[in-house]
Order: C-alpha cells, then structure tokens, then sequence
C-alpha cells in the first residue's frame, strides 16, 4: 500500500540502512588502513558491527512506531487472505453483521426521534 510511505517509514529505513552502510565503510577502511585485505577487512567489519537484521530490528523498536507497521501488514495479510477465499469473506462478514442488523433501526429511529424533539422545542429537549 503505497499510502505507508506517507508515515515516513521508508525514509526512515532508508537512511537506517544508510547509516549502517556507513559505519561498515569506516571500519573497513579502518582495517584496510592497518594492513588488512579488503575482503578480510568486510567480513572483520560485518562481525564486529554484529547482526544487522537484529540492530535494525531493535532500532526500529526504539522508534517506536513498530505497533503501527504491525498492524499495517497484519491488516494486508487479513485482506490478502479474505481475497484468496470469498465464501468464507462473505460467510464471515454476514455473521459479524447479523447481531447489529435488529438494533440499526432503533438506532437510526432513535437518532431520528432527538434530532425531531430538538429542532421541535428549541434548546429544550426532552426524553
């Protein structure tokens, strides 16, 4: 959903991934600078700066944000799902909307009834 990146997300993945890019740099061109093979030098830099799923998990975490991602692909999953099996979409749907189809007339009927004694008495209004 495209609507995400209004939140900043990837931006703000964008520039994680650049800021561990970064730190990797300099501590390849660190070992480099002591001797070392480029390719020595990468994988010595990747072990010491450690897992980096897991740091930019963690980070991620720290922003705060993680609930709201969370739910944005929980929702997907839930819609992609309900795509790949409609009987059961519209089995489901229909009974989550059986208990509140009795009550939606009242409810409109109520509405309707206020709205009539207000405009009726003016600021008055009895129930």
């Amino acid at each position: 959903m495209k609507w995400f990146s209004n939140f900043g997300f990837q931006r703000r993945n964008r520039e994680l991934q650049e800021e561990i890019d970064a730190h990797l740099q300099m501590a390849i061109a660190d070992r480099v600078a002591r001797g070392e093979t480029a390719e020595a030098a990468r994988q010595a830099a990747v072990r010491e700066f450690g897992n980096i799923p897991l740091v930019q998990d963690v980070t991620r975490q720290m922003w705060g944000g993680g609930w709201f991602e969370q739910i944005g692909r929980d929702v997907r999953y839930a819609l992609r799902q309900l795509r790949k099996s409609p009987g059961f979409t519209i089995t489901a749907t229909s009974m989550l909307a059986v208990p509140f189809a009795p009550t939606a007339p009242y409810s409109v009927g109520s509405t309707v009834q206020c709205c009539v004694r207000f405009l009726a008495h003016g600021t008055r209004t009895t129930l």
